[in-house]
């Protein structure tokens, strides 16, 4: 028998990875030292930082990702999504990972 169809699984993946991480920017949201304000479709994220001051970003809520961890690395995004992915798949178990890809550019 089959155990699941991993063309129907591929495809749910791509998709909520891209509408989830592509092209946003990836905010550690369990970091002490960032503060999120959500309203109206905007997010606003403060970071503190000891020897620089402040710096403040407000953007459109699709351009972000808040991640529930204290710092962004393929680790930790890929604990995140399997917690996001397993809510929505139920029972099913599903590992990921991802690795850094180095870019000399702004542009990719």
């Amino acid at each position: 028998g089959m155990v699941c169809d991993f063309g129907i699984v591929k495809r749910y993946l791509r998709d909520w990875l891209g509408q989830h991480l592509d092209h946003c920017l990836l905010i550690p949201a369990g970091n002490p030292h960032i503060h999120i304000n959500e309203a109206s479709g905007q997010v606003q994220v403060t970071l503190r930082c000891k020897d620089k001051g402040t710096f403040t970003v407000e953007t459109p809520h699709e351009s972000v990702c808040l991640v529930d961890a204290a710092t962004i690395t393929p680790e930790t995004v890929a604990t995140w999504c399997e917690s996001q992915i397993a809510d929505m798949l139920g029972n099913a178990r599903i590992s990921l990972s991802f690795s850094s890809e180095h870019i000399l550019t702004p542009y990719y």
